[in-house]
């Protein structure tokens, strides 16, 4: 199975982050890492990372007259 890991340097630049997030869906995120036992932040930076890095691949579905608000992630097994 797959897993995401964050580097955790104090010493790299850092911004906020600030986006509009359903609050049952942020609600239960937060859970989520609270039970992994780590913060939101690395857990988001993993996944960044993970995207960035080809490890996980995003697929996002499109209407003829724009961006459709449906996205699926896909996981791209290791090789």
């Amino acid at each position: 199975m797959p897993y995401l890991k964050a580097e955790t340097d104090k010493t790299v630049d850092r911004v906020q982050f600030n986006t509009t997030i359903k609050a049952d869906l942020i609600r239960d995120f937060k859970n989520l890492c609270r039970e992994f036992g780590i913060p939101i932040n690395v857990l988001l930076e993993a996944f960044i990372e993970s995207c960035i890095s080809g490890e996980i691949g995003i697929r996002v579905y499109k209407k003829k007259n724009g961006l459709k608000k449906d996205c699926r992630i896909e996981i791209i097994e290791d090789q």
